[in-house]
């Protein structure tokens, strides 16, 4: 049983606000039900800035505490930097406060491989990651569609490094 369960928002693309809230209420919920009593850190990942654009695509990582959102967000720590490196640095600090190393990532398929090899960089092998896919809906749901990108490059490795 992992002792930090760590949500990876730091992506969205939202399509629907309602469905967004929606959908994050649903995942939190099964977070909270099936790893609360025994994980001792529940953290949501996402970026700082509430809206930004990459490759001409509006990003929006705004977490609204509306629609029943409020009290069970209270029960998770949001971690919100500018970066992804700067995130899992920052979560990285409060495992080892709490001498943690058993961590699962509840991540959206298409950033598994990225989210692994921020991870291979920043953290030891005394840490003990498991993944999970975070169910996501795209007909006129939370997500646009992405691509999963199986492979990191020798380039986007060296982005990598550099960024952290």
């Amino acid at each position: 049983m992992a002792e930090a369960v760590l949500i990876d928002l730091f992506g969205l693309k939202l399509n629907s606000q309602k469905n967004c809230h929606q959908t994050l209420l649903k995942t939190l919920n099964a977070v909270q039900y099936h790893h609360a009593a025994k994980a001792k850190f529940l953290c949501i990942m996402c970026c700082s800035n509430i809206s930004y654009e990459r490759d001409g695509e509006q990003d929006n990582c705004e977490i609204e505490t509306s629609n029943g959102l409020s009290a069970l967000l209270e029960e998770f720590e949001i971690v919100s930097c500018p970066s992804m490196a700067a995130t899992l640095y920052t979560i990285k600090q409060k495992i080892d406060e709490k001498n943690l190393s058993s961590i699962k990532v509840i991540v959206p398929r298409h950033r598994k491989t990225l989210m692994k090899a921020f991870i291979d960089q920043l953290f030891t092998d005394v840490y003990n990651f498991e993944f999970e896919d975070l169910q996501v809906t795209f007909r006129g749901g939370l997500f646009k569609q992405s691509i999963e990108i199986n492979v990191i490059t020798a380039q986007e490795l060296r982005g990598i490094q550099n960024e952290i």
